[in-house]
């Protein structure tokens, strides 16, 4: 209840309860302006006629505030609901997209790559396998896949361990844009694109500075058929291109 309401309320019982206390003896006098009240029937049905009024009156106004106190309580019962259910829904979604994060930084982990060389003399060849995994394995998959030759550059999409990192370069793009057009806390939102940005700048950025030479469009095309048959895709370097704009 508000303060003014409260006051309202005090003052409307105190100035009832003095109403009905000095009634009885008001009204009992010989004479109140010229009337007397002795004369006009019960004393009882004179007193209760006269304070009953006052009695329902002061009943009325408490009545009256009460039930405005409980239409504002239910007002801020509703408002706290929505709230609560504003606030679960945000805590949904921040914890969704730092899992988003993390599956983005465990996929990079889990990346593997299998090379087998062979070395020795020709009549006792030996077969070397080297197993490459996380950022190690894309550094190793990404400047072998300079080297490859390919009837276009698109045909190298296609390998499993290509398609993957254009994958996952892929969902670092549509990840970095999520976070950065949801309704988040400001706070929440630069550690979110801050984790995005490290995870990148640790892991992918530097090795495609490296070899961004070495992308399709950079080399020269076949003499013969007028196409480039080695180089990196430009799927890769497209959205290579595209988190250097969103991670600035």
């Amino acid at each position: 209840m508000k303060r003014s309401d409260l006051r309202i309320a005090k003052l409307s019982l105190i100035v009832g309860l003095l109403a009905v206390v000095i009634s009885p003896w008001l009204w009992t006098l010989p004479t109140i302006l010229g009337i007397n009240f002795q004369a006009s029937g019960q004393i009882g049905d004179t007193i209760g006629g006269t304070t009953a009024p006052i009695v329902g009156l002061v009943g009325a106004v408490l009545l009256f505030l009460a039930l405005k106190a409980q239409i504002t309580a239910n007002e801020i019962v509703v408002t706290q609901l929505q709230e609560q259910r504003e606030l679960d829904a945000y805590q949904k979604l921040s914890t969704y997209m730092t899992q988003q994060v993390q599956l983005l930084r465990d996929d990079m982990n889990d990346f593997s790559l299998t090379q087998t060389t062979t070395t020795g003399p020709s009549n006792a060849r030996v077969k070397n396998t080297i197993q490459y995994k996380g950022v190690e394995a894309i550094i190793e998959a990404l400047d072998t896949m300079k080297d490859v030759r390919a009837e276009h550059d698109e045909a190298l999409i296609d390998i499993p361990q290509f398609a993957h990192i254009r994958m996952i370069l892929d969902r670092m793009c549509i990840l970095v844009e999520d976070i950065t057009k949801r309704s988040l806390n400001p706070v929440d939102k630069e550690y979110l694109l801050a984790t995005a940005r490290f995870t990148y700048e640790a892991r992918l950025k530097p090795v495609l500075a490296l070899l961004e030479e070495h992308r399709v469009s950079k080399q020269e095309p076949c003499k013969s058929c007028g196409k480039v048959h080695t180089g990196i895709p430009e799927e890769i370097y497209s959205a290579y291109d595209r988190l250097n704009v969103l991670l600035p």
